[in-house]
């Protein structure tokens, strides 16, 4: 089985699920209001006893195939059932819960998680702009005017606008110096060269062209 945590108020966890089970993958998204059933265990240091209380099953350790993670963090708002005065502890120790759970899972994961991100691209816009300057790309953490966006996945562009100054490149050199396996970065439009922006939240992964490499990266695990 394969699991994509997101939230239930972001359409893209169930885009991506819809385009694979077209491909009669076995997947199942995972919000924080699931963490709320029954069925989750964590110990330290044995993965092996990791269970995933699910809504339609408990999942054991051993039977996830591959993560991705759309999930940036728990929201007091992923959490509508939970009492008004207690969604924001609610909503921390989920968090916790979920960093802790993640790193102890023991097998394949886009992207493993951070304490700044559950998702694992959690960057000020300036850490970002460093970043690029660091791959020698020019960066404007204040650009006021619209963006484009390209999802580099494995090292790869995979999903942007195709034209020749070097997006695919420079946001290529971008997740290589920020260890991201899969990222979705904003640059400046109508420009003479790159100028990285920023970074999603979480990735875009809904996509016909990222979902594909996504599902093509499944299968090779």
């Amino acid at each position: 089985m394969w699991l994509i945590f997101g939230s239930s108020l972001d359409d893209e966890p169930w885009r991506l699920a819809e385009r694979w089970a077209r491909c009669d993958a076995s997947v199942e998204v995972v919000t924080p209001a699931d963490l709320s059933g029954p069925g989750w265990r964590l110990r330290s240091g044995r993965p092996v006893d990791l269970q995933a209380g699910l809504r339609s099953r408990v999942v054991h350790g051993e039977e996830i195939r591959a993560v991705v993670n759309l999930l940036p963090w728990v929201s007091v708002h992923d959490l509508p059932h939970i009492d008004p005065d207690d969604r924001e502890y609610v909503a921390n120790e989920m968090a916790a819960f979920l960093l802790a759970w993640l790193s102890e899972l023991d097998c394949p994961m886009m992207d493993r998680p951070t304490p700044l991100s559950l998702s694992g691209c959690g960057r000020w816009p300036a850490q970002w702009a460093a970043l690029a300057k660091q791959a020698g790309v020019r960066a404007d953490a204040q650009w006021p005017g619209p963006r484009v966006e390209v999802t580099v996945l494995e090292g790869r562009a995979v999903a942007g606008p195709q034209n020749g100054i070097g997006l695919a490149s420079a946001a290529e050199a971008i997740a290589r110096a920020g260890q991201r396996s899969l990222v979705t970065l904003y640059f400046a439009a109508d420009q003479r060269e790159p100028v990285l922006i920023g970074a999603a939240a979480r990735p875009s992964a809904g996509s016909p062209a990222v979902a594909e490499k996504l599902l093509e990266w499944l299968d090779s695990q």
